[in-house]
């Protein structure tokens, strides 16, 4: 049976994604409009492998409108994934490593088709938070080898962020060489390295997982599936992670500085199944009980002390489970050595040692404490820190 014929999630409702999207604290989501397969989930007019085709509502259906939609009157900014390989259309590139990647197909035939697919997405249904571009199989990669045996270098992705930039300015983009906004952070399993820089050094792009002379600033994202695999299938509810495996992924990720990009998995009716949806909830009381209310927080505006430090009174002592230290990265990331220090008996003790901080750094304690003490030891310059707070 044709792709097509198949695809008919007669009780797809997108409010109920957003209600566990809203579950674990997101404040964006992304849906994957177009996959490496080619299946269009809008009414393309660039191909009859769309939803245009299909039995679910008499081929009158829009899952991108019905998603946007949805996530504007939730509170979450939407976002669009596109595959920019297209296996249905016959043109990708070959799998990693990065450098060895053929392209497969006619590039410069199927490139109109994918603008043009983009164009619909961008143009069609109002302001869009990201637009996330796959890079496995992605054949207008700069690192792809085009049918003359050379790298493709900026022949398309400059089109492509031209395009976004137009008709996007203030999406952020992922994907797209050296112009993305944000790189992978190497891992599908929530994980990022540490320690954790927003700043790419010349050189160092392609051992960053973006173009090979990307150089500057980009946003770390890790992603994770809650499933054995990216989609949903029959019996794959038994392979679904715990919410406490998805709790460690937001300390190895968003912990250490990146964005973290939770898969949710809706089945071929179109819903989150529900063994995922309390899952999720799970995930979400686990965060929301751990990080709701600090213990004691401060800043570093007006604070600093002698020796570039900063100190916590917690007023009494008291369990404390989590250290949270966040950079204001408005001024940039600039902590490159720190140390926790807790006051024992009038005597200052090392607790945690780190090197990176960025967006947010996450240490488990696990200890008891009256006063803590941010020591900031290789800075360029004193950093901004927006907050440095116990839980």
């Amino acid at each position: 049976m044709p792709a097509d014929d198949l695809f008919n999630p007669a009780k797809l409702d997108a409010n109920q994604w957003m209600q566990s999207a809203n579950a674990i604290g997101a404040r964006h989501i992304i849906l994957t409009a177009k996959h490496h397969n080619g299946y269009c989930l809008w009414p393309s007019e660039t191909t009859d492998f769309s939803v245009e085709q299909s039995a679910w509502k008499s081929g009158e259906g829009d899952v991108v409108a019905e998603f946007v939609e949805a996530a504007r009157a939730s509170g979450i900014a939407p976002g669009l994934y596109i595959s920019a390989g297209d296996k249905h259309l016959g043109c990708y590139a070959t799998p990693e490593p990065r450098g060895v990647r053929k392209a497969v197909g006619d590039v410069d035939a199927y490139f109109p088709i994918f603008m043009a697919q983009l164009e619909e997405l961008l143009a069609n249904y109002g302001e869009l938070s990201a637009i996330w571009i796959d890079g496995a199989y992605n054949p207008f990669d700069p690192d792809v080898i085009d049918a003359s045996g050379q790298p493709t270098g900026e022949k398309y992705t400059s089109q492509i962020i031209e395009r976004i930039r137009t008709l996007q300015p203030d999406a952020v983009v992922m994907g797209v060489g050296r112009e993305s906004d944000v790189r992978w952070a190497g891992s599908e399993q929530g994980k990022a390295p540490y320690p954790l820089s927003n700043v790419i050094a010349q050189g160092d792009g392609e051992a960053n997982w973006i173009a090979a002379d990307a150089e500057g600033w980009f946003i770390p994202e890790s992603n994770i599936h809650t499933r054995r695999h990216w989609f949903w299938g029959p019996g794959t509810d038994a392979t679904l992670k715990s919410p406490q495996q998805l709790v460690d992924a937001y300390l190895t990720s968003v912990g250490v500085g990146a964005n973290l990009l939770v898969n949710l998995t809706p089945d071929t009716d179109g819903l989150i199944p529900e063994a995922e949806v309390q899952m999720l909830e799970s995930f979400g009381t686990l965060l929301d009980s751990a990080f709701d209310e600090p213990i004691s927080s401060t800043s570093s505006e007006g604070r600093w002390e002698e020796g570039n430090t900063l100190v916590l009174d917690l007023e009494t002592a008291t369990d404390v489970e989590y250290i949270v230290i966040e950079e204001d990265l408005q001024h940039g990331q600039r902590v490159k050595q720190y140390r926790v220090e807790s006051l024992v008996d009038g005597k200052w003790v090392s607790v945690h040692e780190g090197s990176t901080i960025g967006r947010k750094r996450i240490q488990h304690l696990g200890e008891r404490a009256h006063t803590l003490r941010l020591n900031i030891l290789k800075t360029s310059p004193l950093p901004k820190i927006r907050t440095f707070a116990a839980y």
